[in-house]
């Protein structure tokens, strides 16, 4: 998904590594599987002799999906995040309205 945000198109493994907070190596698989599909192509070597992936074709459909996907999960994330506020919200409500007691209860 991060590729797909990429508005130059470019990335290597070690700063996207960084952007989605995955171990490197992790990262680094994946452009290499997207790179062996077609997607990505190796490109000259970046800062430090990083190797650089490049966007192969915007307008796949791959991107399209992956982007949509993103979306969605993303308003479903929002949509559950609003739910469990609302719902801890109601718990805390509840909670707070309970008496408290005045001392602790004996121990058995």
């Amino acid at each position: 998904m991060a590729i797909a945000q990429i508005e130059l198109g470019r990335v290597n493994a070690t700063d996207l590594a960084r952007r989605v907070d995955i171990a490197v190596n992790r990262v680094r698989s994946q452009l290499l599987a997207l790179e062996a599909m077609n997607l990505l192509a190796e490109v000259g070597g970046g800062e430090g002799g990083r190797r650089m992936f490049e966007v192969q074709n915007r307008d796949d459909l791959f991107w399209a999906f992956v982007q949509n996907e993103f979306e969605e999960a993303c308003n479903d994330a929002d949509t559950r995040s609003l739910y469990v506020s609302s719902r801890l919200r109601t718990e805390d409500a509840q909670e707070a309205a309970k008496p408290t007691p005045t001392r602790p209860e004996p121990l058995p």
